[in-house]
C-alpha cells in the first residue's frame, strides 16, 4: 500500500474494530453500572496510559494551537455525555443512528472553517454508508423526546470536535489531542459521579480496565491519520464501528444476525474501501 490516505483510512478502520469492541464491554457493564461511571472510569485510564507514554518516550506535553485543543476536549466530551445521556431516555438504536450524524456535520463545518471541499465520490460514499448505518441500525423515531433532541445536538458537537481533530493535526501530536478528548470526557462526567457513584465490584473492574486500554488504543489509532485525510473520508470510514458493535453482539451476546445487518454492513464496509482503492489508485507506484 503505497497511500498514505488509504493507510490512514486502515488505521480508521483498526480503530473502528477496537470501537466495536468497547461498545459491547459497556453493554456488558451497563447492566451493573450507570454508563456515566464507565465511561469516567475510561477517560481516566486513558488519562494515565497517555501521561505515562509521554513522558516514558519524553514527548512532553508541548501544546501549540491551545484553543482549537481547548474546543477539541470539550465538543468531543460534551458529544460523549449527550450521547449517553439520549441512550437513557430513548432506545440504542435511535441515538446511535442520531449521534452518529457527525460525519454529515463534521463535512459541513469543514467546508466552511477549513476550506476542505469533498470530492462528489465522497459525497456518494458519505450517502451509501449512511443508508448501511441506517439498515445496521434499524432506528425506530416514532414519539419524540426530548432524548432525541440530546442525540442530535451531540452529532452536532462531534462534527465540531472531528473537525478540530483535522485542524489540530496539522500542529499537535496526536496523543495530546487524545489527552484533550479524554480530559473533557472525564469533565463532563463529574456530576455522575457525584451524585450516583457505584462502586464497582471486583470481577467488573477487570473489564474497565479493558474498555480504557481499548478506547485509548482506538482513539489514538482514529487521530493520528487526521494529518493526511480529509475530514469528510475519514468519517466515511469511522462508521464502520456500528458495523463491528452488532457484530460482535451477535457472535458474543447470541444477538440474531439479520440479512439487513448483513447488506447495511456491506454498503458501510463497501463504501470504505471504496475510498480506499480510490486513494491507492492515486498514489504514485
Amino acid at each position: 500500500m503505497h497511500s498514505k490516505n488509504a493507510k490512514g483510512m486502515v488505521s480508521i478502520l483498526f480503530a473502528s474494530f477496537f470501537f466495536g469492541l468497547m461498545v459491547l464491554i459497556v453493554k456488558i457493564l451497563s447492566a451493573t453500572l450507570p454508563a456515566g461511571e464507565i465511561l469516567f472510569v475510561r477517560a481516566a485510564i486513558g488519562i494515565v496510559i497517555i501521561c505515562f507514554f509521554l513522558i516514558y518516550r519524553r514527548k512532553g506535553f508541548k501544546v501549540r494551537n491551545r484553543n482549537m485543543l481547548i474546543l477539541r476536549g470539550l465538543s468531543g466530551g460534551f458529544a460523549v455525555f449527550l450521547y449517553f445521556s439520549a441512550i437513557s431516555r430513548i432506545p440504542l438504536s435511535s441515538a446511535s443512528m442520531l449521534a452518529n450524524s457527525y460525519p454529515l456535520f463534521a463535512t459541513l463545518f469543514a467546508a466552511f472553517m477549513l476550506k476542505e471541499r469533498p470530492n462528489f465520490d465522497t459525497i456518494i460514499s458519505l450517502c451509501v454508508a449512511f443508508c448501511g448505518l441506517f439498515l445496521i441500525l434499524d432506528p425506530a423515531f416514532g414519539t419524540l423526546d426530548v432524548g432525541h433532541l440530546l442525540g442530535l445536538i451531540s452529532g452536532i458537537f462531534g462534527g465540531i470536535a472531528v473537525t478540530s481533530i483535522r485542524e489540530l493535526r496539522k500542529t499537535d501530536n496526536s496523543w495530546i489531542i487524545v489527552l484533550a478528548q479524554m480530559v473533557g470526557a472525564a469533565f463532563f462526567c463529574v456530576p455522575t459521579m457525584v451524585l450516583g457513584f457505584r462502586m464497582p465490584a471486583l470481577s467488573a473492574w477487570g473489564w474497565l480496565i479493558l474498555i480504557g486500554i481499548v478506547g485509548t488504543i482506538a482513539q489514538v489509532a482514529f487521530t493520528r491519520p487526521f494529518k493526511y485525510i480529509p475530514t469528510s473520508e475519514a468519517s466515511v470510514v469511522a462508521l464502520a464501528h456500528a458495523a463491528f458493535a452488532v457484530l460482535f453482539a451477535v457472535i458474543f451476546l447470541g444477538e440474531v444476525l439479520t440479512l439487513q445487518f448483513i447488506l447495511g454492513a456491506a454498503l458501510v464496509f463497501g463504501s470504505s474501501f471504496y475510498l480506499m482503492y480510490r486513494e491507492e489508485r492515486k498514489a504514485p507506484q
